[in-house]
């Protein structure tokens, strides 16, 4: 199975800084387990051109052999001029992808392991696991990837979704699967291959329609220094170990 962390509840915490990858404002996501792929990659597509494209994507994902990472289970917050991952917080909409970029080389490393803007490989790895978490839980695999894929209402914060106000939701909104802030703000990502340059943005916002922009919708930009507003940085540790 996946080999996620533990990522139930928030426990209080005395530091505003991720130290330790035993905190529970982490995800482990392990491409490397046996049969991680094979949900996504075995389904049968029918006609949908969404899902074929998808599945397509994944299967290059699978090809580049991507090592274990840690994500943060929900969006970053700007307090003190630091970036934070604390439940209840605005999440740090609205800076430059090259901000994100030089913020994250700030942060201090984590029991050794170094934070960066996550690339589009390891967003949509991130994704296979959340298919087949959803699908550990019970639920139907056509489910689990239409929610993903077709339209995410369901599984995120967008303006087809259910909603008692208008706006950004603070952090740690609408759990899905230990993840939280899905469709909330849409995430900008590093490209995976110098050769592109610019950045990807993925999924949507809260004032997108989720048919539109739902979670595996990728948009390459190359405005590196241009504020993107109701976007944030989506930021991982590789793994240098396993724990």
């Amino acid at each position: 199975m996946i080999g996620f962390g533990e990522c139930g509840g928030f426990a209080k915490q005395r530091n505003l800084e991720i130290t330790s990858l035993s905190d529970k404002r982490l995800m482990l996501i392990d491409p490397t387990v046996d049969g991680f792929y094979d949900n996504v990659l075995q389904f049968s597509t029918g006609r949908s051109e969404k899902i074929n494209l998808f599945i397509e994507a994944v299967r290059e994902v699978q090809e580049e052999k991507l090592t274990p990472f840690w994500r943060p289970v929900m969006d970053p917050s700007e307090i003190n001029g630091k970036i934070v991952y604390m439940k209840g917080e605005p999440p740090a909409a609205g800076h430059s992808y090259n901000w994100w970029k030089a913020e994250a080389e700030k942060m201090p490393s984590v029991e050794g392991n170094i934070w960066l803007l996550g690339n589009e490989c390891q967003y949509y790895a991130d994704e296979v696991a959340l298919i087949n978490q959803y699908v550990a839980e019970g639920h139907d695999l056509y489910e689990a990837i239409y929610n993903v894929v077709i339209k995410s209402a369901e599984f995120g914060y967008y303006i087809d979704s259910k909603r008692e106000t208008r706006g950004l939701e603070v952090t740690g909104s609408r759990e899905i699967c230990g993840r939280y802030d899905l469709g909330n703000t849409t995430k900008i990502l590093s490209c995976s291959s110098e050769r592109y340059g610019g950045f990807w943005k993925a999924g949507g916002e809260w004032d997108f329609n989720s048919v539109e922009s739902p979670l595996a919708d990728l948009s390459h930009r190359n405005s590196v220094d241009k504020d993107n507003d109701d976007s944030v940085g989506w930021l991982v540790l590789p793994c240098r170990s396993v724990h």
